[in-house]
């Protein structure tokens, strides 16, 4: 079985044959055993800074995705969508919505008991989009 996460030193990817999906792909630390991050049409990436993890991300395939950024105010449009693994896993997307920025990302990351998004920060450094 396949270990859906994000994925940490990348060290190359590939292409599903019968989807089209991308995969990332990198050694455990043991070296013996390869993760990979599930992704569908990515258009760029970037590092988290905190955590070093890398990040593929994509355009928002649904309709518009409106909530208010981190630091409250107005709604705001989420038009990507941050690929962060565990598709299929307990019923999870594998995927949040998000508006990625060239320094920061704002990232919905769950629902308050009112229903409402709870949207974090991060900050990012080598973000690149990709040629696509």
């Amino acid at each position: 079985m396949p270990h859906y996460t994000h994925t940490k030193d990348p060290i190359g990817i590939f292409t599903e044959k019968d989807t089209g999906n991308y995969f990332e792909y990198s050694l455990n630390p043991d070296d013996t055993v390869l993760a990979y991050t599930h992704t569908k049409d990515p258009i760029g990436i970037f590092t988290e800074k905190d955590t070093g993890n890398y990040f593929e991300y994509s355009l928002n395939p649904d309709d518009k995705v409106l909530a208010p950024p981190a630091h409250g105010g107005r709604n705001m449009e989420y038009p990507h969508i941050v690929w962060v693994g565990g598709e299929g896993v307990c019923g999870m997307r594998g995927y949040r919505y998000a508006k990625v920025m060239k320094t920061v990302v704002y990232i919905i990351t769950d629902e308050d008991d009112h229903g409402f998004a709870r949207v974090e920060k991060w900050h990012i450094k080598n973000h690149s989009e990709y040629v696509v």
